[in-house]
């Protein structure tokens, strides 16, 4: 089956029949490594490599997911690695070409690895903003933070293998008492790329090599908050979700239960009205993103993405932004917002979890309860995690 926006050289979605090939893994072999960028002393066994590339005479800036038995989990000496280049794109104004095959954060590492992931999307949104530009290649799995990464670039190329998703697909499935078959057909490409603004869809080797030389020729645009369908599922609710409050320059996220996509959706709509020059508050009592079918349909890391896009977009147009975490953070929400916002504060009592609660109680590994405890104060602050009570 064919769909489709406009022609290919005016769109950015693609979909056509596709075979069990990898086209991205042939297309990586045609890629010319020329200089391996330092950075510093890394992981053991790093789950991404970076390299001066080249294909065609242009010259580009190439991040590789590498096959790891975390299946390509990022900790934080590969967060760093990632970063170093970033900056080496911005600095010489170079493209960024990332073929990303992620599980997501590394779980050992707890709570400490959200501070990396809060860094790793304020610089991607710093690349995205730099004018370089950033074209992600999707993997078979991109999951958790690599899935916000991944929502950072300004395209995305999918093959039929691919699946993303902001958790997990088991997880998925045991939260929602749901199929796999279900889980997978809703988390799988065909289903993500007619959700993604910014996505080709290839089946033929040749189409690949076409979208790479067309995105590497032109200009690049920060993309906008933009979904039709979703515009038209604001339109039909019409009225706005009781658990946001404004009241003056304060904006109150109030209940614990996750935000739906509605109301990430309205959130960034208020936020957009914030006056230059101005100090605001965010109160979230949001526990993290949400683990609900009907919202991980709509890509939801996408919109987590969008969420950080626009706090910091308001940052530095001459805004002052502080979240201010009033109850149990974590996941992609709390990446969004600490990435974000100029500062992120916690209320005496209130804490960050690496994962949401009700996920640790799904997966129940050793790892992540002993790096799911609380950490004190003084400790979010020396990891990065928070600024300040």
């Amino acid at each position: 089956m064919w769909y489709s926006k406009n022609y290919f050289w005016y769109t950015k979605l693609i979909l056509i029949r596709c075979t069990n090939m990898s086209f991205l893994l042939s297309f990586l072999k045609k890629i010319k490594s020329a200089t391996e960028i330092e950075h510093g002393e890394g992981a053991e066994e790093p789950a991404v490599t970076s390299y001066i590339g080249c294909y065609e005479s242009q010259e580009f800036v190439f991040l590789k997911s590498l096959e790891t038995p975390t299946r390509g989990a990022l900790g934080k000496s590969d967060i760093q690695i990632i970063i170093g280049a970033m900056n080496v794109a911005i600095e010489r104004n170079l493209p960024v070409l990332l073929y990303l095959n992620s599980a997501g954060a590394k779980l050992d590492e707890g709570v400490a690895i959200q501070a990396s992931f809060r860094r790793l999307i304020r610089k991607a949104i710093e690349l995205n903003m730099s004018g370089s530009k950033f074209i992600v290649l999707m993997g078979p799995n991109v999951f958790g933070g690599a899935s916000m990464l991944s929502m950072c670039g300004n395209c995305r190329v999918y093959e039929e293998n691919t699946k993303i998703a902001m958790t997990g697909s088991k997880v998925l499935r045991q939260y929602n008492d749901s199929t796999t078959s279900r889980v997978n057909d809703l988390i799988s490409s065909s289903s993500r790329a007619k959700e993604d603004d910014s996505a080709y869809f290839i089946d033929q080797d040749a189409q690949l090599d076409q979208i790479i030389n067309f995105e590497l020729s032109t200009s690049k645009h920060l993309r906008t908050h933009s979904n039709r369908n979703l515009a038209k599922l604001a339109f039909k609710n019409q009225n706005r979700p009781t658990r946001i409050h404004v009241d003056k320059n304060t904006i109150r996220c109030n209940g614990t239960e996750p935000p739906t996509i509605s109301e990430l959706i309205t959130l960034i709509d208020y936020i957009e009205r914030f006056d230059k020059g101005e100090n605001y508050v965010i109160e979230c009592q949001w526990a993290s993103h949400s683990l609900d079918l009907n919202d991980e349909f709509l890509l939801q890391s996408k919109w987590l993405v969008d969420l950080a896009i626009c706090l910091r977009k308001k940052s530095l147009s001459g805004c002052r932004i502080t979240t201010l975490v009033t109850n149990s953070i974590s996941g992609g929400l709390y990446i969004a917002f600490a990435a974000g916002s100029d500062f992120i504060k916690v209320q005496p009592g209130a804490e960050v979890l690496s994962l949401p609660p009700s996920v640790v109680n799904l997966i129940k590994t050793s790892a992540i309860d002993s790096d799911n405890d609380k950490k004190s104060v003084a400790q979010l602050i020396d990891l990065g995690v928070i600024d300040s009570i």
